[in-house]
């Protein structure tokens, strides 16, 4: 099959179904194991923390397509800090990055001091801080939820077998 001819069959999917439910049966029957479904959805997860406007969905996607992860929900875990988020995640990694720091200067004061270095040593640390504790959070639960979907689907495909056998 051709790109051509592959997307077009996307396309056509996204019409027929809508595009949040395309995209859930594009992730959920992909052949990627839970293990690809969840590692790339948790490298774009973390790659999202850090303010680098599109910069870190880029790099996410290439470390995911080059260990071979699922780049589908790479992409979707990129999304998780998204241009509505994006204030309110940001303001957290800088409290958070000011927590650790500790030096008690404002964000108002350095900004209007013109002085960027420290604000921005706050927000990656901050970033680098919640990517590093979210990361694993998330790869265990969507490994787990993937798994579990798994095999509630083999068990329900089991048991329709069995019943269209016995009749």
């Amino acid at each position: 099959m051709t790109f051509k001819e592959r997307f077009a069959l996307v396309k056509l999917q996204f019409k027929q179904e809508g595009l949040l439910k395309s995209l859930k049966k594009t992730v959920i029957y992909s052949h990627s194991t839970p293990h690809d479904i969840a590692a790339g959805f948790a490298t774009g997860f973390m790659f999202s923390f850090f303010p680098s406007f599109g910069g870190g969905m880029i790099i996410s996607l290439l470390i995911a397509w080059k260990r071979e992860w699922n780049l589908l929900s790479t992409y979707l875990g990129t999304l998780f800090v998204n241009p509505f988020t994006a204030s309110f995640w940001y303001l957290f990694e800088y409290r958070v990055g000011e927590k650790i720091i500790g030096n008690g200067i404002g964000l108002v004061e350095n900004i209007t001091n013109m002085n960027l270095l420290p604000v921005a040593k706050q927000v990656f640390l901050g970033a680098f801080f919640l990517a590093i504790i979210f990361g694993p959070i998330v790869y265990f639960l969507f490994y787990g939820l993937s798994y579990k979907y798994r095999e509630l689907k083999r068990r329900r495909k089991k048991y329709l077998m069995s019943v269209f056998v016995e009749e």
